[in-house]
């Protein structure tokens, strides 16, 4: 089971994340939209905002393991990285992110969980949570600037996004 925190941020709470993880020596490697829609993102940005998401890692670009075709996508598979998916808003919905990682890999784990736990702190002493709104998820200050101030509505999927529910047998798995 993976390790996670999840947020609301604004775009300046982001900018302020993504400059203490450079601070502390993460480099910054945005999930390329191909990988989800035909659009696509320039691999060598690194900036939070470039993407959708993005991940976080101590290893410099060319020690890691890309695959595809052309060879441009990484994994925590293959590599230590810390999965950041970008809270945003679009009024009047502010949609939620979260950083994980998977801390069961016994090959990444001892390199991925100091940089991990790092970000979370960072989290926990400059962010807040808001039991009013929720109990489990922390908001930047901007965040919480956009709720109050603005009537931002937190959630964590974005109304207008298409969602599809699928079943799964459980009785054909065995598990």
């Amino acid at each position: 089971m993976g390790r996670q925190v999840n947020f609301y941020a604004s775009r300046r709470d982001t900018l302020e994340f993504q400059s203490f993880a450079k601070s502390v020596g993460l480099r910054v490697f945005p999930l390329l939209t191909t990988q989800f829609t035909s659009g696509g993102h320039d691999p060598n940005e690194d900036n939070l905002e470039a993407a959708p998401g993005a991940y976080l890692s101590p290893i410099p670009r060319e020690q890691l393991h890309p695959y595809g075709d052309p060879p441009i996508r990484i994994s925590g598979a293959t590599d230590p990285l810390i999965q950041f998916i970008r809270s945003y808003y679009d009024a009047p919905y502010l949609v939620s992110g979260r950083i994980w990682y998977e801390p069961e890999d016994d090959e990444f784990g001892p390199i991925v969980r100091p940089h991990f736990n790092r970000l979370a702190r960072w989290i926990r002493k400059h962010w807040r949570k808001r039991p009013d709104i929720c109990d489990f998820l922390y908001f930047g200050p901007g965040a919480e600037r956009l709720v109050d101030e603005e009537g931002a509505q937190p959630v964590s999927a974005h109304p207008d996004v298409p969602k599809r529910i699928v079943f799964i047998d459980d009785d054909k798995n065995d598990y």
